[in-house]
């Protein structure tokens, strides 16, 4: 089954998307919900922190105010509350020499605590007295609070109430905004008040858990802070503002019994925000410390800092983007271009050519892909053209074979002939012509014994000096032990034959020396005339090969023995050839010496 086949831009894109767009965009949606958890609950740690600090400054504060109550109520046995019944009197200047008593034992009492706001006296004929400074609230009004009636019922015990001065205004002079006012309350019995006139004694306590409060909500570290008792009405609300009525609402849903954190929605102007809510208890009063903060300014910095590197994610993907554009335009679009060149030539079509773009090393690849193609095409070509050739060439030799056996078979009758009318003569050149014949059509062997080719170049040589009237004198200096080395056949013969007709004159006896030796594994043959000579050039052109025309099959001799010691022997042979024009020439044959060889040409 084939599969179906995608462009290179088109996955290009597919995998950019699938391995870098989206694993980045999902590892950073991950990375900032870890974060944004992260920070969340450092965030609300920081609250929980913040508030263990504000509990703690509260048991502290309200366990002073307990202790200097009960300080002021029975130290030397309870002189200050005698003091306070003779200030129940009706006489101006005894009740104010009596407060003035009071009010210096206060300051040494109660110095050097300068939170101390008031201490008041109430009585049980509806009087009252005070030291260091009086309320604002009536008599009345302070009876009416819880904390009042519950130190009526439990009496000679400290029992604690609260004020806050943003709602309710308590001193003349002694009083800032938004501050935590403790209040110690002592209902005194018999054993105290041995008159019983008194019926309450309290002393406000400025708490420092104000200070704190604003400090931190300043600072945006806990949203909105609120305080309430134990029955869930609000003590202190700071600077809570239009939500204390639903913060209060809040408060009292009975999910607030069961976590400290719950996330609430709050609808206002037709916004709804959500809210996250900690909660602290202070076990000895029973209180509990609120605070509310927006769930978005747990994580507003982070959620910034979130949309700041998903900008630059995206400034990031677009500059890789534009890369990709230049990217695909320099390097994939040429690729492409060469892949779809090298499909075309794999159907054949040699003729196509690519055009050289994008960068360097591309355009050298597409350079060298068209020379290849070029370079293939003209092999084919060739192959094709040698393939002519070589069916021409089977042509020729299948016609040319019934030429040998016709002519070594009239040859036979010649030399026949001759033998019986006693012509030795014409007998014996027709032996050396069968011989020659005979040796040019064994076309089955490649290569035989120097012996052999001696005998051969002998039949040639004895027809030769008939023809030129032993015109020629020939020497042989054959080493004896190199007479079975295996050599080329009919290598001797052409280049004997160009020194007898190129190199001698008819008016002149020449001479012609053939020698062999062999020396380091070496066949060392040479062929010396003293014939007319040869110029540099024509040296230069047999050894090198010439251009020839067609049908010019003139001089081929040597440069066919060229040839074939080189496709035989290759870089392993050595040929020379040393001239002097009117002197001499000398062809040497340096070849391996090789002692057998099989028909097709190779060692043995």
């Amino acid at each position: 089954m084939s599969q179906k086949r995608v462009s290179l831009k088109r996955k290009y894109y597919i995998n950019f998307l699938c391995m870098i767009v989206i694993p980045v965009l999902v590892i950073f949606i991950i990375a900032i919900g870890v974060v944004n958890r992260i920070v969340r609950n450092a965030a609300l740690s920081n609250i929980k922190s913040a508030q263990e600090s504000m509990r703690d400054i509260l048991e502290s504060d309200v366990k002073e105010a307990s202790i200097q109550l009960s300080h002021m109520v029975y130290m030397d046995d309870g002189i200050f509350m005698d003091l306070a019944r003779q200030s129940d009197t009706n006489y101006v200047a005894r009740r104010n020499h009596v407060i003035d008593q009071m009010d210096e034992i206060f300051q040494i009492a109660a110095a050097p605590k300068q939170d101390i706001l008031s201490m008041k006296m109430y009585f049980k004929d509806g009087k009252s007295t005070y030291v260091k400074d009086d309320l604002k609230q009536s008599s009345d009004e302070m009876k009416e609070s819880e904390w009042y009636r519950q130190a009526k019922e439990k009496r000679n015990t400290v029992m604690i109430g609260t004020y806050d001065t943003s709602t309710v205004p308590l001193m003349y002079t002694r009083q800032r905004k938004w501050e935590f006012i403790i209040i110690a309350a002592l209902s005194p019995d018999r054993t105290i008040d041995r008159l019983e006139r008194i019926e309450m004694v309290t002393l406000f306590y400025r708490s420092n858990i104000g200070d704190l409060i604003r400090k931190l909500e300043k600072e945006n570290i806990i949203g909105t802070t609120i305080i309430t008792d134990e029955s869930g009405d609000i003590v202190y609300q700071g600077h809570a503002g239009d939500k204390e009525i639903w913060y209060l609402g809040q408060m009292k849903d009975r999910e607030r019994e069961i976590s400290d954190q719950r996330v609430k929605r709050y609808e206002a102007e037709n916004k709804v925000i959500k809210y996250t809510y900690v909660t602290t208890q202070i076990d000895d009063t029973g209180w509990k410390i609120i605070n509310f903060i927006p769930s978005g300014d747990l994580t507003k910095r982070i959620n910034q800092i979130a949309l700041y590197m998903f900008a630059v994610l995206i400034i990031m993907f677009l500059l890789f983007y534009y890369f990709s554009r230049y990217f695909l335009r320099n390097i994939l679009n040429p690729v492409h271009n060469l892949v779809e060149g090298m499909g075309e030539v794999r159907d054949s079509n040699f003729d196509v050519h690519i055009e050289p773009d994008g960068q360097y090393e591309i355009r050298e690849m597409i350079h060298s892909f068209n020379q290849m193609v070029c370079m293939l095409k003209n092999s084919i070509q060739e192959k094709e053209l040698a393939q002519e050739r070589k069916h021409e060439a089977e042509v020729r030799a299948l016609q040319s074979q019934i030429n040998p056996h016709f002519l070594v078979n009239a040859l036979n009758s010649i030399r026949f002939m001759a033998q019986v009318s006693k012509y030795e003569g014409i007998q014996k050149m027709a032996e050396a012509l069968m011989r020659i014949v005979t040796c040019s059509f064994r076309s089955n062997i490649s290569f035989y014994s120097l012996r052999e080719e001696i005998e051969v170049l002998d039949s040639y040589l004895y027809l030769m000096k008939i023809r030129y009237s032993e015109g020629f004198d020939v020497e042989y200096d054959i080493d004896e032990s190199c007479m079975e080395f295996q050599v080329p056949r009919l290598i001797l013969q052409p280049l004997v034959e160009n020194a007898i007709v190129h190199g001698f004159s008819e008016d002149e006896i020449g001479h012609l020396k053939i020698s062999a030796r062999c020396a380091e594994e070496r066949l060392c043959l040479r062929i010396w005339d003293d014939g007319c000579g040869m110029p540099e050039d024509q040296i230069q052109q047999i050894l090198n090969g010439k251009i020839r025309e067609k049908n010019d099959n003139t001089s081929i001799g040597m440069e066919n023995v060229i040839t074939r010691l080189k496709l035989n022997f290759g870089a392993s042979c050595d040929i020379q050839i040393h001239s002097e024009a009117g002197e001499y020439t000398e062809i040497v044959l340096v070849l391996p010496a090789v002692r057998e060889k099989n028909d097709k040409g190779i060692d043995c």
